[in-house]
Protein backbone atom coordinates (compact mmCIF):
# COMPACT_ATOMS: atom_id res chain seq x y z
CA UNK A 1 0.00 0.00 0.00
CA UNK A 2 2.79 2.46 0.91
CA UNK A 3 4.77 1.48 -2.19
CA UNK A 4 1.74 2.17 -4.37
CA UNK A 5 1.31 5.62 -2.81
CA UNK A 6 4.97 6.45 -3.38
CA UNK A 7 4.80 5.31 -7.01
CA UNK A 8 1.63 7.36 -7.46
CA UNK A 9 3.28 10.47 -6.03
CA UNK A 10 6.33 9.91 -8.24
CA UNK A 11 4.09 9.62 -11.31
CA UNK A 12 2.37 12.90 -10.44
CA UNK A 13 5.75 14.56 -9.92
CA UNK A 14 7.03 13.23 -13.23
CA UNK A 15 4.03 14.65 -15.08
CA UNK A 16 3.98 18.07 -13.42
CA UNK A 17 6.75 19.76 -15.40
CA UNK A 18 5.60 18.51 -18.83
CA UNK A 19 2.03 19.59 -18.06
CA UNK A 20 3.19 23.04 -16.92
CA UNK A 21 5.39 23.34 -20.02
CA UNK A 22 2.50 22.49 -22.36
CA UNK A 23 0.19 24.92 -20.56
CA UNK A 24 2.80 27.69 -20.74
CA UNK A 25 3.40 27.03 -24.43
CA UNK A 26 -0.35 27.13 -25.10
CA UNK A 27 -0.77 30.44 -23.27
CA UNK A 28 2.21 31.87 -25.16
CA UNK A 29 0.81 30.69 -28.50
CA UNK A 30 -2.57 32.32 -27.81
CA UNK A 31 -0.88 35.58 -26.80
CA UNK A 32 1.22 35.49 -30.00
CA UNK A 33 -1.97 35.26 -32.07
CA UNK A 34 -3.51 38.19 -30.21
CA UNK A 35 -0.47 40.51 -30.36
CA UNK A 36 0.98 39.49 -33.77
CA UNK A 37 4.32 41.24 -33.32
CA UNK A 38 6.72 40.55 -36.16
CA UNK A 39 10.23 39.41 -35.40
CA UNK A 40 13.10 41.94 -35.33
CA UNK A 41 14.69 40.31 -38.38
CA UNK A 42 11.48 41.06 -40.33
CA UNK A 43 10.61 44.49 -38.96
CA UNK A 44 14.12 45.93 -38.78
CA UNK A 45 15.40 44.25 -41.97
CA UNK A 46 18.74 43.35 -40.42
CA UNK A 47 20.95 40.33 -40.87
CA UNK A 48 20.77 37.81 -38.09
CA UNK A 49 22.84 34.79 -37.13
CA UNK A 50 19.81 32.52 -37.36
CA UNK A 51 17.66 32.39 -40.49
CA UNK A 52 14.60 34.60 -40.07
CA UNK A 53 11.36 32.59 -39.73
CA UNK A 54 8.60 33.06 -42.28
CA UNK A 55 6.12 35.91 -41.81
CA UNK A 56 3.36 34.85 -39.45
CA UNK A 57 5.81 33.26 -37.00
CA UNK A 58 5.26 35.92 -34.37
CA UNK A 59 7.85 37.22 -31.92
CA UNK A 60 5.93 38.19 -28.78
CA UNK A 61 6.09 36.54 -26.31
CA UNK A 62 9.10 34.26 -26.55
CA UNK A 63 7.95 30.64 -26.22
CA UNK A 64 11.37 29.55 -24.97
CA UNK A 65 11.45 32.16 -22.21
CA UNK A 66 7.83 31.47 -21.23
CA UNK A 67 8.21 27.71 -20.94
CA UNK A 68 11.56 27.79 -19.16
CA UNK A 69 10.48 30.45 -16.65
CA UNK A 70 7.23 28.66 -15.81
CA UNK A 71 8.92 25.26 -15.54
CA UNK A 72 11.54 26.70 -13.18
CA UNK A 73 8.89 28.52 -11.12
CA UNK A 74 6.73 25.40 -10.82
CA UNK A 75 9.72 23.29 -9.82
CA UNK A 76 10.65 25.65 -6.97
CA UNK A 77 7.12 25.43 -5.56
CA UNK A 78 6.86 21.68 -6.20
CA UNK A 79 10.02 20.79 -4.26
CA UNK A 80 8.91 22.95 -1.34
CA UNK A 81 11.71 25.49 -1.64
CA UNK A 82 9.34 28.47 -2.07
CA UNK A 83 5.74 29.56 -1.62
CA UNK A 84 3.87 30.62 -4.79
CA UNK A 85 4.07 34.30 -3.77
CA UNK A 86 7.87 33.98 -3.43
CA UNK A 87 8.08 32.76 -7.01
CA UNK A 88 5.69 35.40 -8.36
CA UNK A 89 7.72 38.15 -6.68
CA UNK A 90 10.91 36.68 -8.13
CA UNK A 91 9.38 36.63 -11.62
CA UNK A 92 8.31 40.27 -11.21
CA UNK A 93 11.75 41.37 -10.02
CA UNK A 94 13.47 39.38 -12.78
CA UNK A 95 11.17 40.86 -15.41
CA UNK A 96 11.76 44.42 -14.21
CA UNK A 97 15.52 43.95 -14.11
CA UNK A 98 15.48 42.47 -17.62
CA UNK A 99 13.79 45.62 -18.96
Amino acid sequence: MVGTAIRGAAAVAALTVPVVAVMAYGASAVLKLLVREERPCQGLHVRTIKTCPAPGDWSFPSNHATVSALAMAASRIWVGAHYPHDVMAGMLVGGLVAL
